[in-house]
């Protein structure tokens, strides 16, 4: 019977999980990723994917942010941008998009957002760009952190 007596000590142990962080009960497996708000610039030049040398100034709320990006073809992009590609399907097709993003932290609101891009010797872009907020979920709908993105479409000419 010297068991008993710790068995009914571990039972009363069982309530302490919870205040530890640890649900093993129920709940979302959750994992580490981070991620901070930002701003999505997606560089169209006639509905295609840009290609060559880019250099970008954007205006968050006053503060500048200068960076360049080289796009030579569909996989190869180099740069000092925080740059991506993304496919998006566009009825029946894929369409890939360059997407250059500025990271902000966490917490930071954005209201105006002005974007000049030049490539080729001629400016491509220059002006404000109108934005949409979405959330981002890096570790699943139900697991923090949650941050924004403002994003924009910036038709090259």
């Amino acid at each position: 019977m010297p068991h008993l007596g710790a068995a009914v000590a571990l039972l009363g142990l069982i309530p302490l999980l919870g205040a530890t962080g640890c649900d093993v009960m129920a709940g979302p497996d959750c994992t580490e990723a981070s991620c901070s708000d930002r701003v999505e610039l997606t560089l169209s030049d006639n509905g295609g994917l840009p290609a060559g040398h880019f250099d970008l100034v954007v205006a968050i709320d006053g503060e500048t942010h200068a960076c360049s990006v080289t796009v030579n073809g569909r996989d190869d992009l180099r740069g000092t941008c925080s740059a991506f590609f993304r496919d998006t399907s566009v009825g029946d097709r894929t369409v890939r998009d360059l997407v250059v993003a500025v990271p902000l932290g966490r917490g930071v609101g954005v209201s105006e957002v002005a974007v000049r891009v030049e490539g080729g010797g001629e400016v491509r872009a220059d002006g404000p760009v109108a934005l949409t907020v979405a959330e981002d979920f890096p570790n699943g709908m139900d697991c923090p952190p949650v941050c924004r993105v403002f994003a924009a479409r910036v038709a090259l000419g």
